[in-house]
């Protein structure tokens, strides 16, 4: 009977190591291994408005934002925008995104609690060029930094928008976005 439930024993262990146990990062939104991430749909369902404010060229294709201008005088902005009312992001921590560029960035989220207000996704020029995705994750709070307006805190009940700017306009600066999805 010993040597009976020793090769059961034995024959479980190997069963487990083949088809492999579940892990805390095995269920998105878990808050394991995968840090929590939470995929919330594609760009277009998350943000099915989009704005340039100065003439840039806004397009999503394939899931992947991009952001182009054309001439030395336009800026490269745009804004992404919830649908109307907002999204309540309250039960998440933040948000990540990959990005590329050829340009030095600013990005920003709002509320609509104050459409005045800013708030700068870590720091100011903080999105780098690069020509490899870099991933940014972004927590409500500890990495948001007022750049202007009268509210005191980022309130993500009400996410409205995300904005991507330069203010050094350059012929044929582009920038690009993928893989975006709210942190648990």
């Amino acid at each position: 009977m010993k040597k009976f439930s020793w090769i059961i024993a034995l024959f479980a262990v190997l069963a487990l190591m083949f088809v492999g146990c579940p892990g805390d990062g095995d269920n998105p939104g878990s808050g394991g291994g995968n840090g929590g991430t939470i995929e919330t749909g594609k760009l277009t369902e998350i943000f099915p408005r989009t704005v340039s404010t100065a003439s840039a060229t806004i397009s999503i294709k394939n899931d992947i934002l991009t952001v182009t201008s054309g001439t030395s005088t336009t800026r490269l902005d745009a804004d992404l925008l919830t649908a109307e009312g907002g999204f309540n992001a309250s039960a998440y921590k933040g948000i990540k995104f990959e990005y590329k560029s050829n340009i030095q960035l600013n990005a920003g989220l709002q509320d609509g609690i104050d459409p005045n207000s800013m708030w700068l996704i870590v720091g100011w020029g903080h999105l780098v060029v690069t020509d490899q995705w870099t991933e940014i994750t972004c927590r409500f709070g500890s990495d948001l930094e007022k750049a202007w307006g009268n509210s005191t805190a980022f309130n993500p009940s009400k996410f409205e928008k995300i904005w991507f700017g330069s203010d050094n306009p350059d012929k044929d600066t582009k920038f690009e976005m993928r893989n975006f999805a709210f942190i648990k």
